[in-house]
């Protein structure tokens, strides 16, 4: 990942940006200056008051953002290794397999966190841990969640199996309900895309590939919906 600094905004993630330790900031421009001066700064970086318009302008391009007034110039995170990861054993880890839409992905950070999870891995095609979509999605949590972004997921899962962990994915043309998971200690859970699912290969080296039973003939949810109605129940 290139170490060049990027913009992202809005109250929350921009103040987890700032209670980051280790998040490198070059710079904060907000609109009032009350809107930061009571957070504990460990660290230092320019804080500028711009005007709102000021803030708008560096977010031009992106689709209707709202920055809340609070903009922070930040530089990534240094990359977590899968390797080290592993030997402290965390017991609950998220594959996404063929999730795209940062979004989504910032919203299943959000909720992975909520629950206790320890480690999402993902494609490093599909995330981008630079997107102000990801960061707003995720309310800034993605400061916090150990993310692994890998060249080739199905290697991970592999190691993951010969290391006692238990793989389950989600696909909703199963019939067993994901209830049955509930005995495994170290658990993997694998989400896929609405659209193309899981893929193929990577559902052959599941343990168990479990569904949501839902009512009314509706045959799937929203990906981050049913990370948060598994994780819920873990």
């Amino acid at each position: 990942m290139e170490n060049k600094p990027y913009w992202i905004c809005g109250t929350h993630s921009v103040i987890q940006a700032i209670l980051n330790e280790n998040r490198k900031i070059d710079e904060v421009w907000c609109s009032s200056l009350d809107k930061i001066k009571k957070i504990k700064v460990k660290k230092k970086f320019k804080i500028l008051e711009k005007k709102n318009n000021e803030i708008s302008k560096i977010f031009k391009n992106e689709d209707k953002f709202i920055h809340q007034g609070l903009a922070a110039k930040i530089y990534p995170l240094n990359k977590i290794e899968f390797k080290e990861l592993l030997k402290k054993k965390p017991r609950t880890l998220i594959v996404l397999d063929n999730i795209f839409d940062q979004r989504n992905i910032g919203s299943i950070i959000r909720t992975s966190y909520a629950f206790g999870v320890d480690v999402i891995i993902s494609s490093e095609k599909t995330v981008n841990l630079k997107s102000n979509s990801l960061h707003k999605a995720s309310s800034g949590y993605v400061e916090f969640m150990n993310i692994i972004t890998t060249s080739n997921v199905i290697n991970n899962i592999i190691t993951l199996k010969k290391n006692g962990y238990y793989i389950i994915g989600l696909d909703s043309n199963s019939k067993n309900h994901f209830n049955i998971i509930k005995e495994h200690e170290f658990k993997v859970f694998v989400f896929g895309s609405e659209g193309k699912g899981i893929r193929e290969n990577i559902l052959k080296k599941c343990d168990s590939i479990v569904s949501i039973k839902m009512k009314n003939n509706v045959d799937s949810l929203n990906v981050s919906n049913s990370a948060a109605i598994i994780l819920s129940q873990i």
